[in-house]
């Protein structure tokens, strides 16, 4: 079995991303609750119902990583933008929950889309500092402060235990399947060996064989010369004498003959056709 390292990447990102969409609805919930107990203008508590809309969007939607990514970091910077006074700027809460939104990108991307949203967020704070650097209004309480500045330290507390566990999960799962491939391997390995070891003894019994059948062409040549030699020795010492005798006993039948003498005579011409019969059909075995 191989897994793709990007594929196990992805998939992680996608389940830290959930899980930090809802704690980013957790601590915007918390917000606009303070937002709203401060008496903040109704453009900020606006921004804040619509914030945990689209969270809660995202979070039903989260299949959807890269989209609900793009989101998620820009409707945060717009919000960012519309409360940085009166969250105190960069002495309240927002820089702290930069940092977070910034660990929750580093947790949940790579490559270029990392990059691109490291260095919007660099730009974003860079700007808001040095626009409201001595123009600081500060609406909420010391308390809300610090409640906020808890809630955005757990959610990074949080974030970053979950994150723990997940790679602690997957390197458990990828050690488990890297178990697997050694073993697998292993028993490839020895079936390797025995196919080796049968392929060596195959070759030998191919060996024997041949070997065998080569003896077998030998004898079988043997046999054929034999058999050859036979034939011609059926055909010409066999058959010559005996032609010759046969026409011997033919002169001998024109001759007149006393009746026992004729009889012996008809006799061994049975006998010398009955040898010439058999000679024939060895000759005609021989030749098939």
């Amino acid at each position: 079995m191989i897994i793709g390292i990007n594929r196990i990447m992805s998939a992680l990102e996608s389940r830290i991303f959930y899980y930090g969409l809802v704690l980013c609805a957790i601590f915007r919930l918390i917000r606009w609750i303070n937002e709203f107990s401060t008496g903040q203008p109704e453009l900020v508590l606006w921004l804040g119902v619509v914030n945990m809309v689209l969270l809660a969007g995202m979070i039903f939607l989260r299949r959807y990583k890269t989209v609900s990514f793009i989101a998620l970091h820009f409707i945060f910077l717009v919000t960012t933008w519309f409360t940085w006074q009166s969250s105190g700027g960069y002495q309240g809460i927002i820089p702290y929950a930069f940092i977070a939104m910034m660990a929750f990108a580093i947790f949940t991307s790579h490559g270029t889309l990392l990059g691109i949203t490291l260095a919007t967020y660099a730009f974003h704070a860079i700007y808001l500092t040095q626009t409201y650097e001595n123009d600081i209004n500060y609406s909420e309480p010391l308390l809300v402060t610090q409640i906020n500045y808890l809630a955005c330290v757990f959610v990074l507390i949080s974030l970053c235990l979950y994150a723990k566990n997940r790679f602690s999960r997957y390197r458990e799962y990828i050690q488990s399947v890297n178990n697997r491939l050694d073993l697998s391997a292993n028993t490839l390995s020895e079936q390797a060996k025995q196919l080796r070891v049968q392929g060596e003894q195959l070759q030998k019994l191919l060996s024997e064989l041949e070997t065998k059948i080569l003896a077998k062409h030998l004898e079988r040549d043997e046999k054929r010369a034999i058999l050859s030699k036979y034939a011609y020795v059926n055909a010409h010492h066999v058959r010559g004498p005996l032609a010759r005798i046969l026409g011997l006993i033919a002169l001998i039948e024109k001759e007149r003959l006393p009746r026992d003498r004729r009889r012996n005579i008809e006799e061994i011409k049975s006998d010398a056709l009955e040898i010439d019969g058999v000679v024939r059909k060895i000759s005609e075995v021989l030749s098939d």
